[in-house]
């Protein structure tokens, strides 16, 4: 009865906005774009600074790199036709073609050279240098644009596709933009009209092919759940990309059976959540009590019941569907033991029932903030009473930076290779936000940036991993499937063509029938 009052009310709103929203929106519109439903803007489209999932996978249609990422993650050219290391991998060299393709931007090497040292170089510094350890010069040869690193440097092929050209309206090559200027796509897709002067859309972006039979594309950013399902069931968007909660996919695969005018097709997806303990905390810098909270957690049940089976449960952040996923041995779920860890560890309970209190740091984003619930709730099961500390969305990163919390989830997004280790686990990334220190592990770490052969890294994150499962710094949760819902008769994508990590680029391959 819930449900279907629930159900009840939306439909209601529809009824209630049809009106309006028929007016903002007509499927007669002549050559109008595809229209696509994301969650949220991009917080910025310079791609010096764009760190965000969604101003990423913006950039990536916009500007272009010497590389890109394939749905299956694999690297693959983009303006370099071929690469190869030298000096013992301190050197990679990437070969552009002689002749530029037809409606392409042009970039000479020199103005790639002029790029890329900018990245390096120039302040103030873009927070992508961080993914380029040791990287010491640029040089241009012919058409050849050479990365010198201190030592050897295996993913320097996958980061560089990170790295997008772009110009200012002043002709400033890869630097952040003056008051006034404005950014030059140099990608596949450029803008319709200024956008760029504004670098933080709030409502839409519209892109269109640079070729004489550019088709157009219209991004649109709704932060509102209720609203984002409601311009789906009107009709008022072609397309939403990983824009609806769990639930909503869910609810909205039972709409379809009945209205028969969406189709959703789902993909497995590298994007991990887990929990971090903050090793600076008097409890949880405690493996006794990092490993009973682990055991405590009925992460089948929040998947299958909270998530609606819209996670695939993780032991790592590295997701079975990646080559460079090691082998996990994953801590099952046993309130027991936990309870008998932490007696045997001499946290007996009190007269009130609880062992001790901690802090949890969450947003009041949905399904965020009702994993916390149910964080909560088991661990009251075993005598640990978690208090929230909600706090909203943009103060989330600066919050977790101090000592005044125990625990907090998040997520990785699009997890690809094994920098991550880098990025997570060694004692002096800016992105280790738990404090987590192990001469051991950044040794590993440190070997592993500098091994070349696939087969070497595989064994030394094999190891980190055993390190990680002893340590548990992070506690991984689960794998968040990508879920593509178009109206019917718009198709071009099959589940496999999604992209892994959720990027935007085979959203541009889809097509409406107007016959339909």
């Amino acid at each position: 009865m819930r449900r279907s009052v629930h159900h009840l009310k939306i439909l209601v709103s529809i009824a209630t906005l049809g009106l309006s929203l028929s007016s903002c929106y007509s499927d007669s519109e002549p050559n109008r774009p595809l229209r696509i439903l994301l969650n949220q803007p991009p917080l910025s489209l310079n791609p010096r600074r764009s760190i965000d999932a969604v101003g990423q996978r913006l950039v990536h249609l916009l500007f272009a790199s010497l590389t890109q990422i394939d749905s299956n993650l694999g690297v693959k050219p983009e303006r370099a036709e071929k690469w190869k290391t030298t000096d013992g991998g301190k050197q990679w060299r990437f070969t552009l073609p002689e002749n530029k393709l037809d409606g392409e931007y042009v970039i000479t090497p020199e103005e790639w050279g002029r790029c890329l040292e900018s990245y390096r170089a120039h302040m103030p510094v873009s927070p992508l240098l961080s993914s380029f350890p040791g990287w010491v010069g640029t040089q241009v040869e012919g058409h050849d644009i050479i990365l010198q690193f201190e030592n050897p440097y295996p993913f320097a092929p996958i980061q560089v596709s990170a790295l997008r050209f772009f110009k200012t309206t002043q002709g400033r090559i890869c630097e952040d933009p003056m008051d006034g200027e404005a950014l030059v796509p140099s990608g596949p897709f450029s803008v319709d009209g200024d956008q760029l002067f504004n670098l933080r859309p709030e409502a839409s972006l519209t892109v269109h092919e640079r070729n004489k039979n550019s088709r157009r594309f219209e991004f649109q950013f709704v932060q509102d759940e209720n609203s984002r399902v409601l311009l789906l069931l009107h009709g008022s968007v072609d397309v939403a990309f990983n824009a609806t909660m769990a639930s909503k996919v869910e609810w909205l695969k039972s709409f379809k059976e009945k209205d028969k005018k969406l189709e959703i097709i789902e993909r497995n997806g590298t994007s991990v959540s887990y929990l971090a303990f903050n090793f600076r905390s008097k409890f949880t810098s405690n493996p006794v009590i990092r490993k009973a909270i682990a055991h405590a957690i009925p992460r089948q049940d929040i998947s299958q019941y909270r998530m609606h089976g819209f996670t695939q449960l993780a032991d790592s952040f590295f997701s079975s569907e990646l080559s460079n996923a090691p082998a996990t041995h994953p801590l099952s779920y046993d309130l027991d033991e936990a309870e008998k860890i932490l007696e045997q560890a001499g946290f007996q309970k009190k007269t009130d029932g609880y062992r001790f209190a901690l802090t949890y740091i969450t947003t009041p984003v949905r399904e965020g903030f009702e994993t916390a619930l149910a964080i909560q709730a088991t661990l009251k099961r075993i005598g640990i009473r978690l208090n929230l500390h909600v706090v909203e969305p943009a103060l989330f990163f600066s919050a977790i930076q101090g000592n005044g919390y125990d625990l907090y989830s998040s997520r990785w997004i699009g997890v690809q290779d094994e920098t991550l280790w880098q990025l997570a686990l060694h004692s002096k990334s800016s992105r280790n936000r738990t404090g987590y220190s192990s001469p051991a592990a950044d040794q590993l770490i440190d070997e592993l940036m500098r091994t070349l052969e696939p087969e070497g890294r595989m064994k030394i994150s094999q190891k980190l991993q055993i390190l990680f499962e002893e340590d548990l710094p992070y506690f991984p949760l689960w794998f968040w499937n990508n879920a593509l819902i178009t109206q019917k008769g718009v198709d071009g994508l099959q589940s496999n063509d999604i992209s892994l990590s959720g990027d935007y680029m085979p959203l541009t391959r889809l097509r409406r029938n107007e016959n339909l």
